[in-house]
């Protein structure tokens, strides 16, 4: 199902544009636009619009968009946003299909802006027109030659990546493609009072011309819409890629300033992109980097890369930067490292393999290459050296390499790394390359990730299209299915201290008590919790101290009563919560429980109902799995009750009906293997 229903067809292949603005003076935004379409050899007709002239690049200028008495599919409004309303009427009236707008004042500035900002979307609404923008560039059609585009524009390869950014600066770093990615689109998102990046990863989706789309996201302001547009991206065989700034505080305040926009919270946004396929990315260099790859085919199921250096040092670091992560360097097959003892005086060579040896030799190169050529184990082949630009250090070797590398890899898949992200690229090495389609990567460190991204893609399962129904448990349906799914303390409630003491005589010292309120969420920061109480004296002062709380805090906390439940003891605390977020939806998170909470912030996150595959996935990518598993030969847990739960409050959160915003078991304490799991304290809010 499509995101958007809007005329999006005419920002990208406009049978006409006429340009609000246009403008003789080099270097305007207005120049710029008509300067880019006619030296791009834009197919349609050009329209300025400037009552000023009577020409403007050698085309024919008019007073206002009526003036014009032609159909116009695009106008570009390139004027102040305290123009632009009364200009976008101009553009409904005469039927165009759709907008684009540069300007910043809108919801970039202020209140006076937003409320320019809403009457702009509420004119687009009413004529059925797509806008792009406000606060960007514009946009650019590479492969179909429709740059309506404000800046200068230098030559783009075209190819088959697309660019979506809410940063114009940027999509202008990005669309200057040093790696020679081969561009398809390159799009300003901006204020996305209309159009957003939504839309644009939707329309992209059905051009099977695009492979790959990179994200430059400031935030997710349509996070249903994206995760559609992810799906049949990907469904028609795309890959996407994004970096999504705003981690920190500064960060935040930063795109609220810029845009106008809440980034969201940043572990919400990785399981978002986590759920729907999204490749985060750490910075633009690593998103071209993985991108360059992606554009390759993956290497075959059964097939292990081999890395090819010229030093111990090269080989440690690719093995160091590999496990960070979780690539695997295989060993070579024996038959193959015995056949290779040839070329390395006897000895069989390791991988990564030092091919330096006793001194550099091309020839013993040429094939030792061949001979990883012809085994079908090996793909990719990664050559790992330096080749800087200035042609020094290994710039010579490197040459010799690429050459080889081009006369026997065949269908082997080459990937060139060369060790540092500074010192770019040696020329005729990266003239080589570009000409035989070998992958050049920067940096050892991204380049392994690249590498680890590209290798587990053969493997990516593919995504559900379908949104659950939105879900109708009440608080009370929810806490009694959990119940019936999760181990839950025995509780007993306590009148007064003489029922408490009898009560902890029946089910066995130690207990624990606590003070239950309707408004006292949080017990242990009020002071509502006891534990390991050994005898009736110590039950008797804990009841009357929870009691005195309760009663001096009634108004706040509402009417409370004393818990007693038996001590839970010789189990690991961990901690498992739904909750429903305004933008994202219903989400599941895990992590170490009871006090340890904050102390170590060691927690996942993943959004909607979760599987028990994803469960234990979940568990095992934060540091309270060590202890789970055994630590140093200790008690193994049983991790099977905790993967359970964590499916339970997930499913259950997906089910539950607005009324439910979040639900909390903490801590659920995991006893040792095949004894389960028991929750002790739960929450609903």
């Amino acid at each position: 199902m499509k995101v958007s229903t809007r005329p999006i067809e005419a920002l990208f292949r406009p049978r006409s544009v006429a340009v609000v603005g246009a403008s003789p003076r080099t270097g305007s935004a207005g120049n710029n636009i008509i300067q880019n379409l006619l030296d791009r050899q834009y197919s349609g007709a050009i329209y300025p619009v400037n009552p000023r002239y009577e020409e403007i690049c050698g085309l024919m200028t008019y007073k206002s968009l009526a003036d014009i008495r032609k159909p116009v599919d695009t106008v570009f409004i390139a004027v102040a946003a305290e123009y632009g309303l009364d200009i976008m009427k101009q553009a409904a009236a005469i039927g165009a299909r759709a907008v684009l707008l540069n300007a910043t004042g809108y919801a970039d500035a202020g209140e006076a802006g937003e409320a320019k900002q809403a009457e702009l979307l509420a004119i687009a609404l009413e004529h059925d027109i797509a806008v792009c923008g406000p606060n960007n560039l514009g946009m650019i059609n590479v492969l179909d030659g429709v740059p309506l585009w404000t800046a200068h524009l230098s030559d783009v390869t075209a190819g088959s990546v697309a660019i979506v950014s809410q940063s114009g600066s940027v999509a202008l770093a990005l669309g200057d493609d040093p790696a020679g990615l081969g561009l398809s689109h390159i799009i300003t998102a901006g204020n996305e009072a209309v159009c957003g990046v939504a839309d644009y990863v939707d329309f992209l989706a059905d051009d099977e011309r695009v492979r790959a789309i990179l994200l430059f996201l400031e935030t997710i302001r349509d996070p249903a819409g994206l995760a559609t547009a992810a799906g049949r991206a990907q469904h028609a065989g795309k890959q996407l890629f994004a970096v999504k700034v705003g981690r920190s505080e500064k960060a935040k305040a930063a795109v609220v300033a810029h845009s106008g926009a809440l980034s969201g919270e940043d572990l919400v946004v990785d399981a978002f992109f986590r759920k729907h396929g999204i490749e985060r990315c750490i910075d633009l260099d690593d998103m071209v980097q993985r991108a360059a790859l992606s554009l390759k085919s993956p290497p075959m199921p059964g097939t292990a890369a081999v890395y090819l250096t010229l030093s111990g040092g090269q080989a440690a670091a690719i093995a160091d930067y590999s496990s960070d992560v979780d690539l695997e360097v295989s060993s070579l097959p024996p038959y193959l490292a015995q056949s290779l003892t040839e070329h390395f005086h006897g000895h069989a060579p390791g991988n990564p393999m030092d091919v330096w040896g006793l001194g550099w030799d091309p020839a013993r190169f040429g094939k030792i290459l061949q001979q990883l050529v012809a085994a079908q184990e090996v793909n990719p082949i990664v050559l790992t050296l330096d080749i800087p630009a200035s042609g020094a250090v290994d710039g010579p070797m490197g040459v010799d390499m690429a050459r080889a590398a081009a006369e026997h890899a065949g269908d082997k898949q080459v990937i060139f790394v060369g060790n540092s992200a500074i010192s770019g690229i040696h020329p005729e090495i990266d003239g080589i390359c570009r000409e035989n389609g070998f992958p050049v990567l920067l940096g050892i460190a991204g380049a392994m990730r690249a590498i680890a991204t590209w290798s587990r893609s053969v493997n990516k399962k593919p995504l559900a299209q379908s949104s659950p129904a939105a879900g109708r448990l009440s608080k009370d349906g929810l806490q009694k299915t959990l119940r019936e799914q999760v181990r839950f303390v025995a509780t007993t409630i306590a009148s007064n201290a003489n029922e408490a003491v009898v009560a902890a005589e029946k089910v066995g010292y130690p207990v624990v008590l606590k003070g239950i309120a309707p408004n006292a969420l949080h017990k242990t920061e009020l002071g509502l919790v006891r534990v390991g109480l050994g005898d009736a004296e110590a039950v008797r002062g804990a009841y009357d101290e929870l009691a005195k709380i309760l009663k001096n805090h009634a108004t706040t906390l509402g009417e409370g009563t004393v818990q007693l439940e038996p001590m839970v003891a010789g189990g690991i605390e961990v901690l498992i919560a739904g909750r429903r977020d305004p933008q994202f939806g219903p989400m599941v998170l895990f992590g170490a429980g009871g006090k340890l909470v904050e102390l170590l912030a060691d927690s996942v996150l993943r959004l909607g109902a979760v599987t028990a595959e994803e469960a234990i996935e979940m568990i095992g990518e934060t540091r309270i799995a060590t202890l789970l598993g055994g630590y140093r030969d200790g008690v193994v847990f049983d991790v099977d009750a905790v993967r359970n739960a964590i499916v339970a409050v997930s499913k259950l959160m997906v089910e539950a009906g607005p009324d439910v915003n979040a639900v909390e078991i903490n801590p659920l304490i995991v006893l040792p293997n095949g004894q389960g799991a028991v929750a002790v304290d739960f929450v609903i809010e």
